[in-house]
């Protein structure tokens, strides 16, 4: 800051008593940039960074009439405002970059999803800054992707075999994988199974060629010979195999459910209670790492729903801190409770400062690195579980737990079982459980109310928590 002036710029003086000058004050030259008047250090084009961004965001949007069109002038400020200027000065740089935003200049009144995907180049930067600034509807773009992918990987395949699985693809896959999408968007895991089920029946069918046969003449001995001398992922065959049957493509074949063995590792009850206090106690860790952590432990909620929760599912009040998952309410303990509270306030606070473009917070309860400034995402379950492995918590649920499998109504009388529960099946008396695949019912078939113990609670590990212990009824294995 200038000591005559008070005004922040760059100091090139030194004052008879020693003061620290900016150019105008100190007879020198001034280095600030002439359009903000700002003391940022001069960029190019005699400008310092933001207003270079500025405009040549501008110059990038310019319509047939030299200006740029009123329908776009918020995508040219959302491109100014971004976080790093030099960032997007090098992303305007770009030959592909350009070319789209002046196509995009040139007929502004048929802007749409279609119009961006007929983009070349990399254009989901610029669809994440045209959804942010709600220019364009949100939309699924995992699914949106995953719909381009499966008409690719069909372009390369005889047109014997794309003639039988396109339609499992639109009417199967595509169509369920659409109304999934309503509910939630997809998650990688998600579309990494759908592609493998379109994968599958493309490679069984090439190996049927091989024998030679054809789906309408093979038999189950095939199908056993074909799981039999691959990897697990063959399984995926299932879907396709069952829907070729329906549709009398194919004989009465079978694909059995991909064998399902225990976990491979299962935390015992006292590492578990150890790497709980780390997440509480341990101010040495992120606090977001703590709170996902501590929910992980203590509720077997998985990454990919933690992933998914915003700060309204969070309430304080004072009988208590809730946590909102599905359709259940989460009594929270004491402690992790005000850990919880931190960071969604520390989360508002920051989104509200790094967000450039009003109605950009989506209201993430764990914030990722948008690939735009203006496009706060959820932080990824890949990247979360990469941090907590390098900080300490668990990555995965430390029992086979599915969210809903015996809530706890109130926390003092929930306790964590001493070992991994197994999940109760609607039939099952006297639980409210989740509902389970044929496949989950078939391994519990011999489960019977023995299973249902009751499990003390540790005193001085609730202690830790900020409540007291009760005994309460958990399923075990």
């Amino acid at each position: 800051m200038c000591a005559r002036c008070g005004q922040v710029r760059i100091l090139v003086a030194v004052g008879v008593a020693g003061e620290r000058l900016c150019g105008p004050c100190g007879d020198g030259p001034d280095y600030a940039c002439p359009r903000c008047d700002t003391g940022e250090p001069i960029y190019a084009d005699g400008l310092c960074a933001r207003c270079t961004l500025r405009a040549r965001a501008a110059a990038a949007l310019v319509g047939p009439d030299g200006l740029v069109p009123a329908g776009l002038q918020p995508l040219a400020d959302a491109i100014a405002a971004g976080r790093n200027p030099t960032s997007g000065i090098t992303w305007l740089g770009k030959p592909a970059t350009t070319a789209a935003l002046r196509a995009l200049a040139a007929a502004p009144e048929r802007l749409t999803h279609e119009t961006v995907d007929q983009l070349n180049g990399n254009t989901r930067y610029l669809r994440d800054l045209l959804v942010a600034i709600k220019l364009l509807p949100p939309r699924d773009e995992e699914l949106e992707r995953l719909t381009a992918w499966m008409s690719a990987v069909l372009r390369d395949r005889p047109a014997a075999h794309a003639a039988i699985v396109r339609p499992f693809i639109q009417w199967m896959i595509l169509r369920r994988a659409r109304q999934r999408s309503r509910d939630q968007p997809l998650t990688r895991g998600a579309i990494d199974g759908l592609k493998s089920r379109v994968v599958q029946p493309l490679r069984f069918l090439a190996w049927l060629d091989t024998i030679p046969a054809t789906l309408a003449t093979a038999n189950q001995g095939h199908i056993e010979r074909w799981l039999r001398d691959g990897p697990s992922t063959r399984y995926a065959l299932r879907p396709f195999i069952t829907w070729a049957c329906d549709r009398g493509l194919a004989r009465d074949l079978d694909v059995p459910p991909l064998p399902v063995g225990d976990p491979k590792s299962r935390q015992a009850a006292e590492e578990q209670w150890r790497q709980l206090r780390v997440c509480i106690h341990d101010t040495a860790l992120p606090t977001d790492v703590r709170v996902a952590g501590g929910l992980l432990l203590l509720f077997g909620i998985r990454i990919t729903v933690l992933a998914r929760l915003r700060r309204d599912h969070v309430t304080a009040t004072p009988a208590g801190t809730h946590l909102t998952v599905a359709e259940h309410q989460l009594l929270i303990p004491p402690r992790l409770a005000r850990l919880l509270v931190a960071v969604t306030d520390r989360t508002a606070t920051r989104t509200a400062r790094t967000a450039r473009v009003d109605g950009a917070d989506d209201g993430w309860l764990f914030p990722g690195c948008g690939r735009a400034a203006t496009s706060p995402r959820n932080i990824s379950p890949s990247g979360y579980a990469a941090t907590a492995s390098a900080s300490g918590p668990a990555a995965t649920p430390p029992w086979p737990n599915s969210l809903g499998t015996c809530p706890p109504r109130s926390w003092p009388t929930w306790s964590v079982s001493a070992s991994p529960p197994r999940c109760a099946g609607p039939g099952t008396p006297g639980v409210t459980g989740r509902r389970t695949s044929p496949r989950e019912r078939s391994k519990d078939r011999n489960a019977s109310m023995a299973d249902w113990t009751v499990v003390a609670s540790r005193p001085h590990s609730w202690g830790d928590l900020g409540g007291h212990g009760r005994p309460h009824r958990r399923c075990t294995g």
